[in-house]
């Protein structure tokens, strides 16, 4: 840390080294004014100065301070101080001995905006609510404004009335300093948030309802009673959002039947919309506002182009996310399920939805392919591009040439593209309809941007699509730490870009998954979930959850009251009934049950546990139970989750013949590995040349499993299963970035060098 004062002396030597007039010039005229201009108006700078002041008198002396910062702070409090220039300073504390050396606030400060920048005017105040909302929940209070709305409110040039020109915005004109200043702006507000789920963790606890019992007749103290929430599945973002997001998307895909399309709609920086806000030949990417409020725009157009006017046909139901590349353009991933009579069965149906070539008889529609919609160029000869790997295109470029358009069942459907002697030239390439991507030729020509059509075709390809469409955000670093802080692993590594950082402070959807999903509870009798505040006594804590209930406690109670609704499913129950309050999820199969007594009755016999009552059942003689639940959700869970079910069955359960068990499901159990391979494959050692595909991605699947067991304590010997018969120990044994690298890297590098090329156009 530098006083500002000093700074600008360091600043002054160094200027006055050169001879150069031009030099001494600019030390005349712009340093020595924003020196004068800080010290008068800068509020962090009088704190500075003030706080050095202070430093002085303490210099002496060994003791220790914090320095400390007030989360309450009111700049209009009375307990604010004055200095000498009858400005107001913040309570200041700190610590001598540690004055030299950098350090990390947890909360941040307003006048960082000061600091990092130089854009705002001197009488520019921040007044922002004392605690932390998230997006749905901002309000005025008090006459305050949320950090959000501040921030968006200066995101837009204004006019003193509807004839007068616009004011001149000096952040909208900072070029890569507004870039900054914006992600930094989303940066504050998302960890307030973070910081809100931390500073709450001691405030509301969750337990089982029979711990909480237990530990209150055990007399144990109310702060040692349940398990913090470490973040929580409404935070954007983290895993448990997109894991519940993927989640979602297979329920819908399990009720209504697969996804007929998967479009990738991606933003075009020369749109009209966005080149007439440009000013002072600015570029695009330097007003990530105006990119990402127009895309806004454009995504809502086509959302209702598909779910409202149905242009591909009767749309029952959508999944959509956002996705923000490091240094490419806004796009969305969007899965569309269409009614059963209208799914595009045929290839004849196909061709009318999409296509891969260029059209001649629309030369408005020829250009706009050619400019959004071709793949490349790559190859020998243009080896730097992205998609470029090990000899050969990773995205199959140029396609083989198609007279007719090929569906397959769980691998990329083939689209025609005849050999008609169309060609174009394009910075010195031949191009034809081999890099054409596939398109809707509606879509395109309407919306003159990069819209990626494909037919969605088997479980394992919609599987692959929800995960890779619900991924998570972008990381650029890890730090790895021993203690397990789940806020600190969203936090540590997190890329944020300036469209991305635009579009949250916009409060803009992020996902969406339609019909609407219902989360449906199941437990055992007094193991469902009560929440309580840690500040209650032990009789306060007793009343309080004694009147907590289930979803699944309330359908029985239903059940026991009225007749009505005995003949359906728990999981059938929502289609007909209405709860007000909804969480969790997992299946129960017995219709109609009224009672935990009903669910252990087999044949008029009442059984004392759920055991007992699977042994009257014949479901422990065997792997019966297992095969049903792999056969249950071997469609909708991802091979990861799979390995680890049957890792925990094989380490607490008993399964008769897991080698069975594992033959049965290999497909479904290494279904990942195929493309773990493909982008680990340079860093383990290659398996025999003459194994085919299956054997390589079944042999790792099974190593995979190995990592499942070590967790449990077990090994393949042990849980009764044969081993791998290749070693595939990865070079990086670092598992948080293994598991980071286990994405599509050829999608990413495709999407990637096609918007790069889109900005440079």
């Amino acid at each position: 840390k530098m006083d500002t004062e000093d700074l600008f002396n360091e600043f002054w030597e160094d200027f006055n080294t050169f001879e150069l007039s031009h030099f001494k010039m600019l030390a005349r005229d712009v340093i020595r004014p924003l020196r004068h201009f800080l010290r008068d108006h800068g509020a962090w700078v009088r704190n500075e100065r003030t706080y050095a002041t202070a430093k002085s008198l303490y210099d002496c002396t060994r003791s220790e301070k914090n320095i400390w910062l007030d989360q309450g702070h009111d700049s209009e409090n009375p307990s604010a101080e004055k200095n000498e220039n009858n400005t107001k300073t913040e309570p200041i504390s700190f610590n001598p001995a540690k004055y030299n050396q950098t350090q990390k606030h947890p909360e941040p400060h307003q006048n960082h905006k000061d600091i990092a920048n130089l854009t705002r005017t001197y009488n520019d105040e921040i007044k922002v609510l004392g605690d932390n909302v998230e997006e749905s929940s901002e309000g005025n209070r008090g006459g305050s404004v949320s950090a959000r709305q501040y921030y968006r409110y200066h995101l837009f040039s204004r006019r003193d009335s509807p004839s007068s020109p616009n004011k001149f915005n000096t952040l909208i004109h900072g070029e890569r300093l507004f870039q900054q200043l914006c992600c930094d702006m989303y940066a504050y507000v998302d960890d307030s948030v973070l910081l809100w789920h931390r500073l709450n963790q001691d405030t509301i606890r969750f337990d089982l309802y029979s711990g909480v019992i237990d530990a209150l007749c055990r007399d144990q103290s109310t702060n040692e009673i349940g398990k913090p929430v470490i973040l929580s599945a409404s935070y954007h973002g983290g895993d448990r959002h997109t894991d519940k997001c993927y989640q979602n998307t297979m329920a819908i895909t399990r009720t209504i039947g697969k996804p007929a399309l998967f479009i990738t709609f991606t933003a075009n920086p020369y749109w009209p919309e966005i080149t007439r806000c440009l000013e002072h030949g600015q570029t695009p990417d330097a007003r990530p506002d105006v990119v990402a409020i127009v895309f806004k725009l454009k995504l809502d157009s086509l959302l209702h182009d598909l779910k409202d006017r149905n242009i591909f046909g009767k749309c029952v139901g959508d999944v959509y996310t956002i996705e923000y590349q490091k240094r490419g353009l806004p796009h969305a991933h969007i899965l569309l399920y269409l009614h059963m009579d209208d799914l595009p069965n045929f290839a004849e149906l196909v061709d009318e939805l999409i296509s891969a070539q260029i059209l001649t008889d629309d030369p408005v529609l020829a250009e706009i392919v050619k400019s959004q919609m071709v793949h490349g160029p790559c190859g020998v000869d243009h080896s730097n591009s992205p998609c470029f790997r090990d000899g050969k295109c990773s995205k199959a470029y140029p396609k083989r040439w198609c007279e007719a358009t090929i569906l397959r069942e769980d691998s990329y459907s083939e689209y025609a593209r005849p050999n008609n002697g169309v060609t174009w030239e394009k910075n010195g390439f031949v191009f034809d309809n081999r890099w054409v991507v596939p398109y809707n030729p509606f879509l395109t020509k309407k919306y003159n941007a990069h819209i990626n059509v494909k037919v969605a075709q088997g479980i394992n390809a919609i599987k692959y699509m929800a995960k890779y469409i619900y991924k998570g955000s972008d990381r650029a670093t890890l730090e790895l730490q021993n203690q397990y802080d789940k806020i600190a692993m969203t936090v540590q590594g997190r890329y944020i870009s300036p469209v991305q950082a635009v579009w949250r402070l916009m409060a803009y959807t992020t996902h969406e998954e339609k019909p609407a999903i219902i989360l449906l509870p199941f437990h055992l009798e007094g193991r469902h979930r009560v929440n309580f505040s840690v500040r209650l006594t032990d009789e306060q804590l007793a009343a309080a959850i004694r009147s907590q209930s289930s979803v699944f406690l309330d359908w029985m109670a239903y059940n026991a009251q009225h007749a009505d609704g005995r003949d359906l499913l728990y999981t059938d129950f929502p289609f007909f009934y209405t709860h007000t309050k909804i969480e969790g999820g997992i299946r129960e199969e017995r219709a109609g049950a009224q009672s935990y007594r009903d669910l252990y009755t087999i044949n008029g016999t009442t059984y004392d546990c759920p055991s007992a009552a699977c042994r009257a059942l014949g479901l422990t003689f065997d792997d019966s139970d297992w095969i049903s639940l792999f056969d249950e959700v071997k469609d909708s869970s991802p091979a990861n989750s799979l390995r680890q079910t049957f890792a925990s069955a094989l380490a607490h359960s008993q399964v008769i013949d897991p080698q069975s068990i594992w033959d049965r499901f290999k497909n479904f159990f290494s279904d990942d590995c195929a493309r773990r391979i493909q982008n680990l494959g340079d860093r383990f050692n290659p398996p025999p040349s003459n194994w085919t595909e299956e054997e390589k991605v079944h042999d790792y699947g099974l190593w995979l499993l190995g990592d499942n067991l070590r967790d449990s304590g077990l090994d393949w010997t042990n849980a009764r299963l044969a081993r791998p018969s290749h070693d595939w120990t990865i070079r990086e044994d670092n598992t948080l970035i293994a598991n980071a690298l286990n994405y599509n890297q050829e999608e990413e590098r495709i999407q990637h060098s096609e918007s790069i090329s889109m900005f440079s156009s």
